[in-house]
């Protein structure tokens, strides 16, 4: 056989051998050095992500108990009859609440009771392992009753106090609240203390929930490890530091500040060193294998290179170079098999025969073009940068609103009609593609239809290129995507509203069925009880008591049912139509009707119009606005209320609510639309500060603007801006 291949040929087995040997080395060190990444340098810092997860873990964890026994020692400082306790020192609420259960339900060690003065009315400390009452630690006394004592300092805004705290050399969890009336009413009787050691129980229940084992050192203590002791004045507060030890070990810490903000403890967890050592053994036995497979394989792929391609190629190569230089086109290359040599051979064989069929086929297919050209839904144009030629077809033309003979074949036609905010990106996008930097020319904007609107479209376009890569011709499509873009802009969006009104229905949701209906009807049906078996057997005070728990569950029904109404704006909203706004307000002024003549007060109505609206939304609208008018009147004055319209440009119109009420200071023009925001209390005006959130909701729901305009003693006007038409 190497009688008949020439000699040049060889060559191709030494370049076949440097090239597989190139590629495994390549392809070896390639691997080498990624596994070491992907083993050894991507664990480690892993690893460093994964404790600083864990530190965070852990003090998370820490605080979420914290404020767990903050919010429990809320509920008993909060509460009336521990106000009475620490007045008169009842046997009864002794005896009820400060038992034993009480620590093992709250998940307690120490509960203390200081009044105004400092002095311990009750104190005591309880081992939850033995579940067994002791003496209160002497320590956490003394820290109560020095004088003076930071945690018996409170004030309405800063009734609480919490933190860590050392107690007999072991961590302790304490929260410090004020004494107060259930309604959270002054002066303070004294502070509740609740703690709770960070014992070996403790810190096995944190690391049960976080799923991480930690130890927790105190600032004090002389015993900590070494590594604690070195890492020591590299912590801050709250900022966690990663260390790697000597033996691999990847070790976080975290320093924890107790109740007055001075470092307290360390809190410090590990990542298994095992899993180390198994990820270096693992890379090592990856390298050796890799080698020896790598091998093993490059020296069978050269043999059946040499025995099923380079000889048959060689064969293959001195046939065809023979009929080439004899120019005998009856010859035939024969070349046993049945593989993609042999089938390279066959199709030689075919060439001449298909010669013409090719031509034939050629004619067909520039026919076809003509005919796809002429019928496409899409314009296509082709471009001759050679020669600066530009060609659109009929279709192209006809996305703009022209025929075929009122636009000229040039560059000039096509790009004076492009928006100008889009002509600039246009060329760069068209040049980013002629210079190789994207693999197709594809850019979405906006041209000027004949009827002088502009439409959207999609140009997309590939550039031929020569052997240097150099273009020469690009060629494209033109669609129109007008009515894709406006749904596109119309389902954006809707899908904007919809969100905002999914996260506030959730939230609503959970606060209506977790947070506040259940505490509701239990203090419905507890008061209930007591004013069906009990009343007759209370006390004139008790009976107020009674009452006022009435009131305070009726006024948790309004927020409900008000926040109900807030979210149901967007949805429960009914489609927009028709609706007269004069109509509206007149009824709205009718169901008012009987607090105008308590108040006796007047509605004047001015001009009004008819807008595309929901109707039950614009009802609640005014109704809101006429109530507050009619609620916030100044004493012994009638309120009077006006409302008039106006035209505000071609599609819009502008109503004001204008009454002679108390008014405000214009800087709360903005907070009185926010949910909950009030400016008077609750005993000189009933509500609950979310009328004003419904009615900007509502405004807002409709694409309209609204604003208020006030000044104490001078009454306020309420602008309202809403479309005509949607």
């Amino acid at each position: 056989m190497s009688s008949i291949i020439p000699q040049k040929f060889s060559g191709l087995r030494f370049k076949l051998l440097s090239a597989l040997g190139a590629a495994f080395l390549v392809l070896f060190v390639g691997q080498f050095s990624a596994a070491r990444v992907i083993f050894l340098n991507s664990y480690v810092k892993l690893s460093q992500a994964r404790a600083i997860h864990n530190a965070d873990r852990v003090k998370n964890a820490l605080n979420q108990k914290l404020s767990q026994i903050n919010i429990n020692a809320g509920d008993w400082a909060e509460w009336d009859d521990t106000y009475k306790f620490v007045l008169d020192g009842n046997a009864a609420y002794r005896k009820s609440n400060l038992v034993d259960e009480s620590f093992i339900d709250l998940d307690l060690n120490a509960i203390a009771i200081a009044n105004s003065s400092g002095t311990i009315i009750f104190g005591s400390a309880f081992d939850l392992q033995n579940q067994k009452r002791q003496e209160i630690p002497p320590q956490l006394t003394a820290l109560i009753s020095q004088k003076p004592s930071s945690l018996l300092r409170h004030s309405q805004k800063d009734k609480s106090l919490k933190g860590l705290i050392v107690v007999d050399n072991q961590p302790m969890l304490l929260s410090a609240r004020a004494i107060l009336t259930s309604e959270e009413k002054e002066p303070v009787r004294g502070t509740l203390f609740m703690g709770r050691f960070l014992d070996r129980s403790g810190i096995e229940e944190i690391s049960k929930v976080t799923q991480v084992s930690f130890q927790l050192y105190l600032e004090s203590d002389s015993n900590q490890p070494d590594d604690v002791k070195s890492v020591r004045s590299q912590l801050s507060l709250n900022e966690p530091v990663v260390r790697t030890l000597r033996d691999n070990t990847i070790v976080s810490y975290i320093l924890i500040a107790d109740i007055f903000g001075r470092p307290a403890a360390i809190a410090r967890s590990q990542i298994d060193p095992n899993t180390y050592s198994q990820i270096k053994n693992t890379y090592i036995y990856y390298f050796w294998t890799t080698l020896v497979i790598g091998v093993m394989v490059c020296g069978l792929s050269w043999i059946l290179l040499e025995k099923l391609i380079l000889s048959r190629l060689g064969q293959l190569a001195y046939n065809v170079g023979h009929i080439g230089s004899t120019g005998n086109l009856s010859r035939r290359v024969i070349l046993p098999g049945d593989d993609e040599l042999s089938s390279l051979a066959n199709i030689l064989n075919s060439t001449l025969e298909q010669l013409q069929q090719s031509q034939l086929a050629l004619y067909e297919s520039q026919e076809r073009y003509a005919v796809a050209v002429a019928g496409a839904n899409d314009g296509l144009w082709d471009w001759n940068l050679k020669f600066d030629q530009i060609y659109f077809s009929p279709r192209w033309k006809a996305i703009l609103g022209y025929q075929e003979s009122e636009i000229e074949d040039c560059l000039e036609a096509w790009f004076e009609r492009v928006s100008p905010y889009d002509i600039e990106v246009l060329k760069w996008a068209l040049q980013s593609h002629l210079a190789g930097q994207t693999p197709h020319f594809e850019y979405e904007y906006q041209m000027r239809h004949k009827d002088g609107t502009y439409r959207w479209v999609s140009c997309r376009g590939l550039a031929v290129r020569d052997e240097r890569g150099k273009p020469h011709r690009i060629a494209g499509s033109l669609g129109d995507i007008t009515e894709r873009k406006l749904a596109e802009a119309d389902l954006a969006k809707r899908t904007l509203e919809l969100e905002r009104s999914n996260r506030e229905l959730e939230q609503f949701a959970y606060i209506a069925s977790h947070d506040l209906q259940e505490p509701l009807r239990k203090i419905q049906s507890f008061s209930d009880r007591l004013q069906s078996k009990c009343a007759s057997q209370l006390h004139d005070r008790d009976r107020d008591y009674l009452d006022r728990i009435h009131k305070s569950a009726k006024r948790m029904q309004t927020l409900i049912q008000d926040l109900l109404s807030f979210s149901r704006i967007t949805t429960k909203a009914a489609p927009f139509v028709m609706v007269d706004l004069k109509t509206i307000i007149l009824d709205v002024i009718d169901d008012l009707e009987i607090r105008i003549e308590q108040v006796r007060g007047c509605v004047e109505i001015g001009e009004l119009f008819t807008i595309e609206a929901d109707p039950l939304q614009m009802r609640q609208l005014f109704q809101n606005l006429l109530g507050n008018a009619l609620k916030f009147h100044q004493p012994n004055k009638p309120p009077i209320v006006k409302i008039v319209g106006e035209i505000k440009g071609n599609n819009r119109c502008q109503i004001s609510v204008t009454d002679n009420g108390i008014g405000f200071e214009q800087k709360y023009s903005d907070r009185i639309f926010q949910a909950f925001q009030r400016l008077h209390g609750r005993q000189q005006y009933e509500g609950t500060g979310i009328g004003l959130a419904i009615c900007a909701k509502i405004v807002s729901r409709h694409n309209g603007a609204i604003s208020c305009q006030s000044s104490p003693g001078q009454g306020a006007t309420f602008l309202i801006t809403l479309p005509l038409h949607q």
